[in-house]
């Protein structure tokens, strides 16, 4: 959260949209096209995510989740062709390793193509934007963080989020100025004594199917909306209908053809779950699959470009 999101990637934000005659820098026009793709996808988050984007002007503005949000599923889309090329190449360098590091099994699996490529992101860095950019933050992001999820597990494994996410409680804990550990000690005595039963799972159902359900991973899944498309044996499905067969929910879905990397320079995209065509074909044979055992993928449109992301974050 603080080492990559609010470190290296927000400041990557700022020397492209802050900086002026600079290579990297951003024209007018660029930071437009960008506020306007922005525009245009907001509506299009699936539910996993609490956040819509917020255009490049209210930068200063942006949570971590956003941060979030833009690096690791909007960024690659909303930047292509916008951004300078080497400057959007040097920057999927750093989606592709921190995608790889945010993932359950390939932070092991693929801990040694991260590694490599956050150093050539590292080295590159210095090239292209100068070593007096070269801060703390990016030399920990390039030579020791993928080290860590060797130790530790995935990034969300040892993220701050959880801690953030539980500040607000704890405010909500304290009422007056006076005795502010004693109050904290108290009400979470309460919340532990009294707060017994486990996060509510969503189910909608019509009929004899469902609407909306929520799988183990607590994904939302759907068959309308923008939460009917999931990912399921390397490849992307659009939701046609959910059944629920003894305590087991079925998901008949057809598979979307034709879909293509966005990027492959170092690593193709698809590898890491990034997927765009230039429309939605859906095969005419059906498939059914167990609700459990796929993700979910969020799909965004502008212009003539159909892209499908992989969600990493579902708690």
């Amino acid at each position: 959260m603080h080492n990559v999101l609010l470190g290296v990637f927000r400041t990557l934000l700022k020397l492209w949209t802050e900086s002026s005659n600079k290579a990297y820098s951003l024209p007018i026009t660029a930071k437009q096209e960008i506020d306007r793709r922005i525009n245009c996808v907001k509506r299009q988050i699936c539910s996993d995510f609490v956040r819509s984007p917020r255009p490049l002007t209210e930068l200063k503005f942006y949570k971590a989740t956003e941060l979030r949000l833009m690096l690791l599923y909007l960024g690659p889309f909303l930047f292509h062709s916008v951004v300078k090329q080497p400057y959007y190449n040097h920057f999927l360098l750093l989606v592709s390793a921190i995608r790889i590091l945010c993932h359950p099994t390939w932070h092991k699996t693929q801990n040694a193509k991260a590694k490599s490529l956050l150093q050539l992101f590292g080295q590159q860095f210095k090239n292209y934007y100068g070593e007096q950019y070269y801060v703390y933050n990016f030399h920990l992001c390039s030579e020791h963080l993928s080290d860590d999820c060797l130790l530790h597990g995935n990034l969300d494994a040892f993220s701050a989020f959880p801690f953030e996410n539980y500040l607000q409680i704890m405010l909500h804990y304290i009422k007056k100025a006076p005795n502010p550990l004693q109050q904290f000690k108290n009400r979470l005595g309460e919340h532990l004594k009294f707060e017994t039963k486990s996060k509510q799972k969503l189910f909608k159902q019509s009929g004899e199917n469902y609407s909306i359900i929520t799988n183990q991973y607590n994904s939302i899944i759907s068959d309308h909306s923008n939460d009917r498309y999931i990912f399921a044996n390397d490849h992307v499905y659009e939701v046609q209908n959910i059944t629920k067969n003894r305590n087991e929910f079925k998901i008949k879905c057809k598979k979307v053809s034709d879909l293509i990397p966005l990027f492959d320079k170092e690593l193709k995209s698809t590898t890491i779950g990034i997927f765009h065509s230039a429309k939605i074909t859906l095969e005419p044979d059906t498939v059914v699959l167990d609700a459990n055992g796929v993700s979910k993928v969020l799909c965004i449109q502008f212009d003539k470009i159909f892209g499908f992301i992989v969600v990493l974050h579902t708690n």
